[in-house]
């Protein structure tokens, strides 16, 4: 070994080690991987909130578009058959109270128009073969099939 303040021989050093530096590298690189990665989940689960958000602000504006549908067909019902909804509700509700059987309440309105305007056709060429005698018989036909309660 050299005193103090002499140099010491090439042939007597010995070479560092890299191996420290290496560590320090590859730490490195799992840091900013580990920190990438915690920010690829987070920005993922923000992405997969904010579509749960949109679908759910979605499924009110469609709520709210049936409703008003339904709010809009109940007017045109009203409407169809000559009775304010208050009117038309309070009928609904004896029908339903008195658990009738009827074509509406089985069918629907418009299907139950249908059936009618079907049976009344049939009824009137039955009775075509009466000629002017039949004629008070089919206008009664008529009435109840265009009658709207």
């Amino acid at each position: 070994m050299p005193e103090e303040g002499e140099q010491m021989p090439v042939e007597h050093v010995e070479p560092q080690s890299n191996a420290g530096k290496w560590i320090l590298v590859v730490l490195a690189i799992l840091f900013v991987a580990g920190a990438v990665y915690g920010y690829v989940t987070t920005q993922q689960h923000v992405d997969k909130l904010t579509k749960d958000s949109s679908d759910s602000q979605a499924q009110v504006v469609e709520l709210k578009s049936r409703m008003q549908t339904a709010e809009a067909s109940e007017d045109a019902l009203a409407h169809q058959v000559g009775l304010t909804k208050k009117e038309l509700a309070q009928r609904a509700a004896e029908l339903q109270a008195q658990q009738k059987a009827t074509y509406p309440a089985l069918y629907g309105l418009d299907k139950s128009r249908a059936i009618a305007a079907d049976l009344e056709a049939k009824a009137l060429a039955e009775l075509e073969m009466y000629g002017e005698r039949s004629a008070r018989l089919r206008q009664v036909g008529e009435f109840l099939v265009a009658r709207r309660s």
